[in-house]
């Protein structure tokens, strides 16, 4: 076979059909996840503030909780150090990934504005900051041999019903690299040439940047035992996945074929805006009972930016040869996320300690792709959101005491079920706290928090139905730092 007669032409042929978008439902999936941050005291007490309040955090779970505020407060949670040692299981072979990340989590100001002594509503309450509501930080590595599996085959079927005109680049670009053939001479249909070969099959994946939400609240305090808030939200998304595929013959086994990768960088950024609406009812001074609505997220545009680099060693009638291929393309369309409520209920016991818990409903089946532009349609995304993932039930659980007037201690656990419909990949997350508050002279305040998180995934180089899943270990270790004033 010769086809490198092939590639002036078709190096045409890839810069003027670049039509393979980056989207796809888990975009839509992954921008509608929320895992909330922000200030050490509320991770250190697992994020349970939906009923105790006076937490600036605590207002992007439920903005009735500023209702609680009696004084002014700035909070500033400027260290968040994550260590994360990731491990992946592949056709038994197994490689760990350490990776280290440091960000900033918060920054909040509320003030407290106390109102007529002799009226039933005690205060009326501001705040503006941000917090962080979703990290995207995670590496991984997989190494291990394909036992058969060769991703020839994955481009053989996206080539099957196609001429070499009208393959998508890839498809073509495997062909010219020896990775399939027709099944016979002007057929249609092609078969990958290396299939049961016993390939070194690895990838890199590193995932980066966050989801901060910028949020403007406002609440009030009905004689001391309803707490009302609302908070706008505008949350601004920045996502960047760098991902690296290699499938190489080790032993020099295979006719034609030596190497091929393909290098993929993912940008996405945007902005959005919801409302959320809440109320804390204490019924006795010992228990609160809290409450909170979330609309749905609009992000108008989400600008996606996607590059890829293909490149293929292999042996044909002029020798060893080296191809390769770049192409980038961009695209802007809208996402509506699900809608969420949270129940919670707090007991107080003696002014000096809490016990927290709550729930909170999401269904991402509501998430919704939409297209900015005639020219494309998000049906096939939209019906792939409906038949893949599902209900996610949010547990989150904490507790405080003070062990005197300036030194308290903290504890808290989260649980998020599976959001996908199918138990093929059951993916729940996990993760407990501790915390430590020192309460200074001059109404300052120092927190601290350590967060032990854990979760397993299963994750496939390509279609399902022609390789063995990974088995991926997220475990992550982070600690936090929040000191601030009330005044």
């Amino acid at each position: 076979m010769n086809r490198i007669i092939n590639l002036g032409l078709s190096l045409i042929f890839f810069t003027v059909s670049l039509n393979s978008f980056g989207q796809d439902d888990m975009d839509a999936f992954r921008f509608s996840q929320i895992h909330y941050e922000g200030t050490a005291r509320f991770m250190g007490a697992g994020g349970a503030f939906g009923a105790i309040g006076a937490d600036f955090s605590a207002l992007n779970v439920n903005p009735a909780a500023i209702g609680i505020f009696k004084k002014n407060e700035i909070s500033f949670t400027p260290f968040t150090l994550s260590i994360s040692n990731n491990s992946s299981i592949y056709n038994k072979e197994e490689m760990n990934y350490p990776n280290l990340r440091y960000n900033l989590n918060n920054f909040g100001l509320v003030f407290a504005f106390s109102l007529n002594e002799n009226s039933v509503w005690k205060y009326i309450q501001l705040g503006i900051g941000y917090n962080r509501i979703m990290n995207y930080n995670s590496s991984f590595r997989v190494s291990g041999h394909s036992n058969g599996s060769t991703i020839g085959e994955a481009f053989a079927n996206e080539a099957n019903g196609h001429t070499f005109q009208t393959m998508s680049n890839d498809a073509y670009f495997a062909y010219l690299a020896y990775m399939f053939d027709p099944v016979s001479e002007g057929a249609t249909q092609y078969h990958p040439l290396f299939k049961d070969y016993n390939f070194l099959q690895t990838t890199n994946v590193k995932r980066t940047k966050a989801n901060d939400e910028m949020i403007f609240s406002i609440g009030s305090n009905y004689n001391d035992n309803v707490y009302i808030g609302a908070t706008i939200g505008i949350p601004f998304v920045k996502f960047q996945e760098n991902r690296f595929y290699s499938e190489s013959d080790e032993d020099d086994e295979t006719p034609n074929f030596h190497y091929f990768s393909a290098k993929d960088m993912l940008k996405v950024s945007g902005t959005g805006i919801n409302l959320k609406l809440g109320i804390i009812y204490q019924p006795a001074d010992f228990v609160r009972l809290g409450l909170a609505f979330h609309t749905p997220t609009y992000y108008g545009t989400l600008k996606d930016y996607f590059e890829r680099e293909l490149k293929a060693e292999f042996t044909d009638n002029y020798g060893d040869t080296t191809i390769t291929l770049n192409y980038s393309n961009s695209y802007k369309y809208s996402l509506i996320t699900p809608l969420r409520a949270t129940f919670s209920t707090a007991f107080i016991i003696k002014k000096r300690a809490f016990i927290s818990a709550e729930y909170e409903f999401v269904d991402y089946r509501q998430a919704n792709m939409i297209a900015i532009d005639d020219d494309y349609s998000f049906t096939n995304e939209n019906k792939a959101i409906q038949n893949k993932y599902g209900i996610s039930h949010i547990l989150r659980a904490g507790f405080e005491v003070a062990l005197n007037e300036n030194l308290m201690v903290r504890a808290g656990y989260n649980y998020k079920s599976s959001p996908y419909q199918s138990e093929i990949n059951n993916m729940p997350f996990h993760s407990g706290s501790l915390g430590l508050g020192i309460r200074a002279k001059h109404n300052f305040f120092f927190d601290f928090a350590y967060i032990l998180s854990w979760s397993k995934e299963k994750y496939w180089f390509y279609d399902p139905t022609l390789v063995n899943h990974v088995d991926l270990t997220y475990l992550s270790h982070k600690v936090a730092f929040t000191f601030g004033k009330k005044f």
